[in-house]
């Protein structure tokens, strides 16, 4: 999303000074970790969790990171993982999907994610509930999370609605948004201010977000997927819409020149 397609509450937000909604954000760690002890971070190893989890560890290094491996990540992803986990000791908690449960076989159940409410099934299965779970175990309090109103209109509507932080009652839990107002380039700037190493995917792959590699809840995966994991694309393309495999095409072209 652009700050022009935000509401305009939202929009002065997003619009401020790079360094005001730098102190914004410091303050907004500083309180919840002053208040509450039992906290952990949301990591998928993007820009934006790995933005806030420095953040917060120059507060406090020991804070637990949750990273909910749905077995589709892109695999620089989970390279990427292992040196940070490494560079910065991280207390990293790995949670897998519900089990029985994969990306395919909540596709095959509920259909593909699209984006729109309540088609987000692989996010509970894969993510959610085994979240839940450890923090069930863990009695955490607080979840900190990367997430901004310019990734999605869903996360903008989300943030709108409840604000940058605010009380999950199903999951029990609050869930804080530090960097909710950031501009892609504040989250760029700040990690090359601070030398944070970058996942590879994003150069490597020429993609702006990461996440699941077959995940089709955003307007450009069919742009994108191609160019990550080709073989995929035709796997998807075939298996949920029906249009054969392009190398079949490529088959029967070579048969018809012979």
């Amino acid at each position: 999303m652009k700050p022009s397609q935000l509401p305009e509450l939202v929009r002065t937000e997003v619009v401020k000074p790079y360094e005001e909604k730098l102190k914004l954000t410091e303050k907004i760690i500083d309180n919840f970790l002053f208040l509450f002890k039992r906290c952990f971070v949301s990591c998928s190893f993007g820009k934006d969790s790995i933005a806030v989890l420095h953040l917060i560890r120059k507060h406090r290094s020991d804070i637990p990171v949750v990273f909910n491996n749905t077995l589709v990540q892109h695999p620089e992803t989970y390279a990427y993982l292992k040196e940070m986990k490494e560079l910065w000791d991280l207390n990293l908690f790995e949670t897998l999907p519900v089990e029985g449960w994969d990306f395919f076989k909540v596709a095959d159940k509920y259909g593909l994610p699209d984006g729109k409410k309540k088609s987000d099934r692989c996010c509970y299965h894969l993510k959610i509930k085994p979240t839940n779970q450890l923090v069930k175990e863990h009695k955490w309090e607080v979840n900190f999370t990367g997430t901004t109103v310019l990734e999605s209109r869903n996360r903008m509507f989300h943030i709108c609605e409840r604000g940058q932080s605010y009380l999950a009652k199903g999951d029990r839990l609050i869930k804080a948004h530090p960097i909710a107002y950031w501009t892609e380039d504040e989250v760029y700037r700040y990690i090359e201010e601070n030398e944070i190493p970058l996942n590879p995917a994003y150069s490597k792959y020429k993609i702006k977000r990461l996440g699941c590699v077959p995940c089709t809840s955003y307007k450009i995966w069919r742009e994108q997927l191609p160019r990550m994991n080709f073989k995929l694309y035709e796997i998807i393309s075939e298996r949920y819409f029906g249009q054969p495999l392009l190398r079949s095409f490529t088959k029967e072209s070579e048969q018809l020149e012979v």
